[in-house]
């Protein structure tokens, strides 16, 4: 091999190793954000009931399919929507 084969090897080894380590940065970023995204509406939906229920009302299925279920139903669908 030639001096500047050498040297040109060793510097797009370092260029590849460079871009593996950015896309593992990007995939835990990306797997980070899903994750966040995906948890988000079941939290914000215990929040509700709990929230309900520490105002002192009664939580029966009823109650929990209509004042709260139908309203996070209706968004989630005018969100995909959009």
């Amino acid at each position: 091999m030639s001096t500047w084969e050498a040297y040109f090897s060793e510097r797009v080894a370092e260029a590849r190793g460079d871009e593996v380590n950015m896309l593992r940065r990007k995939a835990l970023l990306n797997g980070s954000v899903n994750s966040f995204l995906q948890i988000t509406p079941k939290i914000a939906l215990f929040a509700t009931l709990v929230t309900f229920v520490l105002q002192g009302n009664k939580l029966d299925p009823e109650t929990v399919r209509l004042r709260i279920l139908t309203p996070y139903t209706l968004l989630r669908l005018r969100g995909s929507a959009s």
